[in-house]
């Protein structure tokens, strides 16, 4: 498995434990959802301007998907 693999694999195990909790305090509980676009570097841009643009599509990639997810920008 390469080096890439392993780490979305690892990243998309964190977003998943993440998303999936709801936190507690001593009157209350709340349910976190969050809409996530990823991009990483330097696999999908080598500066701020190509990071920000592809992690921005995988979040329109999320969105248009019903929200409440994440996406790791894929070029296809």
């Amino acid at each position: 498995m390469k080096f890439q693999e392993v780490y979305t694999t690892t990243l998309e195990q964190h977003f998943d434990n993440l998303l999936s909790e709801d936190y507690f305090d001593d009157h209350s509980s709340v349910h976190v959802s969050a809409s996530v676009g990823i991009a990483l570097f330097p696999i999908h841009g080598t500066n701020y301007e190509e990071l920000f643009h592809n992690a921005d599509q995988a979040l329109y990639d999320v969105k248009t998907g019903g929200k409440d997810g994440y996406k790791i920008y894929s070029p296809n």
